[in-house]
């Protein structure tokens, strides 16, 4: 309660809507372990697990739950049983089954908040689970490994994004292939498919769509990529072309008024140092600039190549505006000076040639610089959503 309270006023809404869902979650290994004890710890109502397998002793590194003792038991069976002790109010619903076809999988469908798919066996089994969840309008959530590389996603949720189908399911095999995993990179996947799974239980999906989560282990790093389907989806029925789910627009209106407002103060800071003769001025409209770019990083989101262009527009204005104060500063000083002769004419054709070159210089740096603050910007953000998950 005390961090629902954190993340809304009305934190009873995520408590009662928690204790309504039902989930089911595919596999009670090493991932499925880990959720499972997550939704029991945040208050789930129902979870349907199915597996099939039997515990083993090299399971005992990464699976959560089991014990040395539990060798040749049926895994549903102890992590349901270990997890009623944990949270007794949970209603578990074990099921020792082999996942052979989607038929498998849809026995189950009814009734279901979400469906987390945590197996990696057999390959289809992604293609399965995404065809029954598009079929019956229940959000998927995929978690698994690629090599030394944790990955969350393609994440489908209904009439708001693409579905694995859309991505193609040859890509969705190779990154969901068995293969050695790790404790650690267990527990990273594990922890962002089950705060994911609280965001669409609670209905905060807006973050969620069309992205897909990578933990590097050689690198300590999140990468998410944007997700975009080629062509028409056989399953879904997405079509890129016709923009279905591509994302909104920034509004053009909002995107003018911040030029005009970013111009209006370079323009007042370089009247107050033209006749104060403060150069501080100028920096403070360049602190300005920066902090800026905290609330236009909203309004791009995935639109990276829009959002550069934005940077180097506004950041061109300021160069310009900054650099023509310099040119106007220096002019006047020639007219106030005496006996310059030709020297005089020569010198502002100088001064008006280093202008130009400093404004391109200065337009390079300053797009350099403001990228360079975007991007700590976002790692700022997405280590800080990291902690907090």
């Amino acid at each position: 309660m005390g961090f629902f309270s954190l993340l809304s006023g009305d934190f009873e809404q995520y408590h009662q809507k928690l204790q309504t869902a039902h989930v089911l979650l595919l596999g009670a290994g090493a991932i499925g372990t880990h959720v499972l004890w997550n939704l029991a710890a945040m208050g789930v109502g129902k979870v349907t697990v199915i597996d099939f397998d039997v515990i083993e002793e090299s399971n005992l590194n990464r699976q959560l739950m089991y014990h040395p003792g539990d060798i040749g038991e049926s895994k549903v069976e102890v992590l349901c049983e270990r997890i009623k002790q944990f949270n007794p109010s949970m209603e578990l619903y074990p099921i020792r089954l082999k996942v052979e076809s989607p038929a498998d999988i849809e026995r189950y469908i009814d009734s279901k908040s979400l469906v987390i798919k945590a197996i990696d066996t057999p390959e289809e089994a992604t293609e399965w689970a995404n065809g029954v969840c598009v079929k019956h309008k229940i959000p998927l959530i995929n978690g698994g490994f690629l090599d030394h590389i944790g990955v969350v996603g393609p994440i489908y949720l209904p009439n708001e994004s693409l579905c694995a189908a859309c991505l193609g399911f040859g890509n969705a095999r190779r990154i969901y292939g068995t293969g050695p995993t790790f404790g650690p990179l267990t527990m990273m996947v594990a922890s962002t498919v089950s705060m994911f799974s609280f965001k669409i239980l609670v209905g905060q999906t807006a973050e969620l769509r069309n992205k897909l989560h990578l933990f590097n282990t050689k690198t300590s790093q999140w990468d998410i990529l944007p997700l975009r389907a080629a062509e028409r989806c056989p399953v879904c029925g997405h079509n890129p072309h016709e923009n279905v789910v591509e994302a909104p627009a920034v509004n053009k209106q909002r995107i003018w008024g911040y030029r005009g407002s970013m111009a209006g103060i370079f323009i007042l800071a370089s009247l107050l140092r033209y006749f104060t003769g403060d150069v501080y001025v100028g920096m403070l409209a360049l602190l300005m600039l920066l902090i800026s770019f905290l609330f236009i990083d909203s309004w791009f989101e995935d639109q990276p190549a829009e959002l550069r262009k934005e940077i180097f527009i506004v950041s061109s204005i300021y160069c310009g505006i900054s650099l023509i104060t310099n040119l106007v500063i220096n002019i006047n000083a020639f007219f106030t000076a005496s006996g310059r002769g030709f020297d005089f004419v020569f010198a502002i054709i100088q001064n008006f040639s280093l202008t130009v070159l400093e404004i391109s210089v200065a337009i390079s740096i300053l797009f350099f610089l403001s990228n360079a603050v975007v991007f700590v910007i976002k790692y700022i953000t997405r280590k800080g959503d990291m902690w907090l998950s």
